[in-house]
């Protein structure tokens, strides 16, 4: 099986690694923030809207052979962070 390396080459496959890197940084410093919302509820939608192993959201109820799950963040974690002050990285695009 190929590397990144050998399939797009040195420069780009550095550039990848780089902003995964900085992209699974800031999200944990965003998770770690968001760890600290205490109401109820919204902890019950945030346990509900958790990542999959896939990195998509567990808590959009979607289903079905022709069906993707949004990437999480999701929009619902994303604006209950806005709500608490604690926006999402900036790299996430909400449609």
């Amino acid at each position: 099986m190929a590397t990144l390396e050998e399939l797009i080459g040195g420069d780009a496959a550095a550039e990848f690694y780089r902003v995964h890197e900085q992209r699974r940084t800031e999200t944990a410093a965003w998770r770690s923030k968001m760890a600290t919302i205490r109401s109820p509820l919204v902890l019950k939608l945030l346990e509900l809207h958790h990542p999959n192993e896939r990195g998509g959201c567990d808590g959009c109820d979607m289903d079905g052979y022709e069906c993707d799950h949004p990437e999480w963040p999701c929009r619902t974690v994303c604006l209950i962070g806005k709500h608490f002050g604690r926006p999402a990285p900036e790299w996430v695009e909400l449609p």
